[in-house]
């Protein structure tokens, strides 16, 4: 009868190599994908630290009352936002001005209070941002305000607030822009509002007892009624 052969693979050398050759090619994906995600994570680290450089630059030059510098720090929707107080300062009527939040409107009585009509009127939020930051009206609060723990999506991050060390539910963002983040100031309102209102009932007054006070005491200046109308009459309005 014929005799049958039967190759043991395990002891052929070619077998042997290719085995060899599978485990090193596994063993180098392994290594490409760590270092892969060393190199994300090393991304990460540098650019949460970008965010938060940039908010303590800001920090640093409001608190400096250093209002040209801590105006690079802010995006176009924050400068967008106080032309947007400044236009009302100057047009909107008491029916509008009430259905904004308590900071809002304060901030926009104080800047038709702090200005005679001649230079509301030429001024816009850029303009405005950095002098009020330059007269110390702007680091209200901040000097108690932290980040922590910043989530990136695409070109934007979104840090959680610290205020006073406690942690909020509010979050600051931060977009990017030609390669630098900045600051959208618009994402700390809320966080403003709710502690002017915790300011103001713990102090039991009322909101208009609150402006008047706040007014005179920013300015040095008394008060009247006449604070709640716009100086200028414009067709686009809110009558």
């Amino acid at each position: 009868p014929g005799a049958s052969l039967t190759i043991n693979s395990s002891n052929s050398p070619f077998i042997k190599i290719k085995i060899r050759i599978f485990f090193r090619l596994a063993l180098l994906i392994l290594v490409i994908a760590f270092l892969g995600s060393c190199s994300e994570i090393r991304e990460i680290r540098a650019e949460e630290t970008a965010v938060r450089q940039v908010f303590e630059d800001y920090k640093t030059a409001v608190l400096e009352m250093n209002g040209s510098e801590s105006v690079r720090y802010l995006t176009r929707n924050s400068l967008d936002f106080y032309d947007y107080m400044v236009n009302a300062a100057k047009y909107m009527y008491p029916n509008a001005l009430m259905r904004l939040s308590e900071f809002e409107q304060l901030s926009i009585l104080l800047i038709r209070h702090s200005f005679v009509p001649k230079e509301l009127i030429e001024m816009d939020g850029t303009g405005f941002f950095i002098l009020s930051t330059d007269a110390g009206v702007s680091s209200s609060n901040l000097e108690d305000i932290e980040i922590r723990r910043i989530q990136f999506d695409g070109d934007d991050a979104y840090a959680e607030v610290l205020f006073q060390g406690e942690p909020t539910d509010f979050l600051y963002t931060f977009n990017k822009s030609s390669g630098a983040w900045l600051l959208d100031i618009t994402s700390g309102l809320e966080l403003m509002d709710e502690i002017l209102v915790q300011m103001r009932n713990m102090s039991n007054i009322s909101f208009e007892t609150m402006v008047v006070f706040s007014l005179e005491s920013l300015t040095g200046r008394p008060v009247s009624a006449e604070i709640w109308y716009p100086p200028f009459e414009d067709p686009g309005a809110n009558n």
